[in-house]
């Protein structure tokens, strides 16, 4: 194997390195947005049961 048959092998390796870095990366980043997702979720079912809460409360006492 030649310099430059190396140098293209080492390249191929660094590129395929590189790809399975950025997938990975990806991957965490998308586990994180399902994470923050999952509790905005809880976080905006706990108000709308405040709000209907709130709303229950105020048709209780109009009647």
């Amino acid at each position: 194997m030649d310099s430059f048959d190396q140098q293209e092998s080492r390249h191929e390796m660094d590129s395929l390195d590189l790809k399975q870095l950025l997938i990975k990366g990806f991957a965490d980043i998308s586990a994180k947005f399902d994470d923050n997702r999952a509790e905005e979720d809880k976080l905006i079912n706990a108000l709308k049961g405040e709000i209907e809460s709130c709303f229950s409360s105020l048709n209780k006492r109009i009647r």
